[in-house]
Order: C-alpha cells, then structure tokens, then sequence
C-alpha cells in the first residue's frame, strides 16, 4: 500500500491478520479518517498518520501498540526501510546480504531465488531500520506470550525452506512419523497407498505400508 504523510512517501506491504482491525477502523472513521479499501494495511496507514509523536520509529510504535494479530511488516518512509516482526512471531521474516544491498523476505527460498545470502531469522518482536547499508535492531515491540503452536512452518510452506530456524522438511518428516505412531492400525494390513500433494512440496508425500507410516 502507498500513501503521502507528513514524513513523505510511505509505502506498506503486510503478511498477516488483525484481529481488531474492525474496531479500529470504526474509531478511526468516528474520528474522520477516510478509508479507499477494506484491507487492514489501510487501518495500520491511518494508525500512523494520526501518531503524535516526531520520528517515524514513535509513530510506527504507537500505531503498533494499538493492533492485535499475527502479522510481519516491511514499511518504507522515504528511503528508509523498516521490518517488523510481531511479538508473538506468527509470521516469519528473514534478512539477507545480496552485494552490498539488503534483501528481506518471508521465505529463504526468495534469497535463493534472488541469489542472496541468509543473514539471520528476525526474532518475535524485532524491529529493525535499514538506511543504506546500515542495519540498526531499534528497540524491541512489548514481549506477549508466545505463538503455542506454529504448524504453518510444517504444511504451508516449500520445503526446502527454514522458518523459526528448523528445517521444514525435517519438522515435515517429524509430523509424520508422529501421525504414523498415532494411527497404527491394531492388526498388520496388506494396503499400501501413496499420497504426493502438488508441487513444490514433494517430500510431504505420506505412504503407508503394512503397519507402518512414513513421511518420504
């Protein structure tokens, strides 16, 4: 989303769900903000706008502490970028080196993709500036009690891919053999069945023989 505030050109892209989006919106219209779309980035728009405080940092946390919901964050202002992940860490963001640039991204695979190294994972809660080739940890959104489980990093992404730094093949696998141990049937079976989902996610294919399960 692209929008003109008093700080200059902003620009926001955004990975997730607020759960009091409705709410906010309503109090921002009973306050006289005008929304153009349904989308909760137009909400975390007028959130910063209407921030009182002077730097661009304050407003993006007064309008942060104001959400609920799992979402992760790239907002430009100007020519600075900032990323941000939420306390709970519900949706993954990732920070890589391509030459002397930076590339952030929800998936490792996109630094493959576009030939840039893995720097780190971004924890629940970071907040981090990136002017030039600086990169500054800006202090960290209020700790809230984590995600209790996170098993979109098993199913919904390639894998290939690392999120919440395990291997989601691995915790793919895992599942699996996990699935496996709870569904023996009681006495041996001579069925043998084969499932492989749609690419790319070729190693999530289940296959049961006999009494045994495997994730392959």
């Amino acid at each position: 989303m692209l929008a003109r505030y008093r700080e200059g050109p902003l620009a926001l892209a955004h990975n997730g769900n607020l759960t009091n989006a409705v709410q906010l919106r309503s109090d921002l219209v009973a306050k006289g903000s005008l929304f153009q779309s349904s989308s909760d980035s137009e909400v975390l728009v007028h959130l910063i706008a209407r921030s009182e405080a002077r730097e661009p940092e304050d407003q993006l946390l007064d309008a942060l502490e104001r959400v609920e919901g799992a979402y992760s964050l790239l907002i430009t202002v100007g020519r600075t970028l900032y990323a941000i992940v939420d306390p709970r860490g519900f949706r993954p963001l990732v920070l890589g080196r391509l030459g002397r640039g930076w590339v952030v991204a929800s998936e490792t695979c996109a630094l493959d993709i576009t030939g840039a190294t893995l720097v780190r994972e971004l924890e629940p809660g970071d907040f981090v500036r990136i002017q030039g080739s600086e990169v500054d940890q800006l202090p960290r959104l209020p700790a809230r009690s984590p995600a209790p489980l996170r098993v979109r990093a098993g199913l919904l992404f390639p894998a290939r891919q690392h999120v919440f730094h395990r291997s989601v093949d691995r915790v793919r696998r895992a599942l699996g053999h996990e699935l496996a141990a709870s569904t023996r049937p009681q006495a041996p079976t001579a069925c043998s069945r084969s499932l492989t989902p749609p690419t790319p996610w070729p190693s999530a294919s289940l296959r049961s023989r006999g009494s045994s399960s495997s994730t392959r």
